[in-house]
C-alpha cells in the first residue's frame, strides 16, 4: 500500500509540473495548411496503378509542433469496398489565427477524395488544441509523418499519403530479387 502511495504522488507531482510548464509555453499557431493531390483514379484502379502518391497535407507553424498520436477507439467503419479506418492526431496547445489560415483549414476540411477524408477541429478537452484526423480505407492506402523545417526555418509536419498494392508489390519485387542476389556466387577479380 505504501508503494501506491509513492506511486501517487509521483504522478501527482509530475502533473502538476508538466500543468506549469504547459502554462508557461505560448501556444503554438497554426501559421499554413496545404493539401497536395497525388495522382487521382478509381479506387479499383489505384489497386493495379504505377502511381505511388496518392496526396500529402503539410501543416506549418510558428515553432516545433508537438504531435501525440491517440489510439483507434472508435470501430471501423464498413462500407461497399472495406473497412474505413480513422487515425486521429492532436497537436497541444496549437490555434489557427489569422483569416487566411482559416481559410486553408476550411478547404483542407473539404477534402473527400476517392481514398481519404481530412479533418481539422479545434479542442478543448483533454487540452486545448487542434485535432486531426484522416479517414481512409486501409486496404488502399498507407501514410506516414514527418517532422521537418523548411530553409526559412518555418517548422511543420507533412503526412503523405501512398498506394498501399503498390508498395506491397514493390516490397515483393524487391525481397525476391534481394534473395536471388544473395543466392549468386560472388565472383572476385584478381
Amino acid at each position: 500500500m505504501g508503494r501506491n502511495v509513492g506511486i501517487t504522488c509521483f504522478l501527482g507531482f509530475l502533473c502538476s509540473v508538466c500543468t506549469v510548464q504547459c502554462q508557461k509555453k505560448s501556444i503554438n499557431t497554426l501559421k499554413k495548411v496545404f493539401h497536395y493531390k497525388g495522382y487521382e483514379e478509381s479506387e479499383a484502379e489505384v489497386k493495379e496503378s504505377e502511381h505511388i502518391d496518392l496526396g500529402r497535407v503539410v501543416f506549418f507553424f510558428e515553432s516545433k509542433p508537438i504531435m501525440n498520436y491517440v489510439p483507434e477507439v472508435k470501430a471501423k467503419k464498413r462500407v461497399d469496398n472495406g473497412m474505413i479506418k480513422e487515425d486521429l492526431f492532436v497537436f497541444p496547445l496549437a490555434s489557427v489565427t489569422g483569416s487566411d489560415c482559416k481559410k486553408m483549414v476550411k478547404s483542407v476540411n473539404a477534402i473527400q477524395n476517392k481514398f481519404y477524408t481530412l479533418r481539422l477541429e479545434y479542442i478543448s478537452k483533454p487540452i486545448a488544441g487542434l485535432k486531426f484526423s484522416i479517414q481512409y480505407n486501409p486496404n488502399v492506402v498507407s501514410f506516414d509523418h514527418r517532422f521537418f523545417e523548411t530553409i526559412s526555418l518555418n517548422k511543420g509536419v507533412e503526412f503523405r499519403f501512398y498506394n498501399k498494392g503498390l508498395i506491397g508489390t514493390l516490397d515483393k519485387r524487391l525481397s525476391s530479387s534481394m534473395r536471388v542476389s544473395s543466392l549468386k556466387k560472388k565472383v572476385y577479380c584478381h
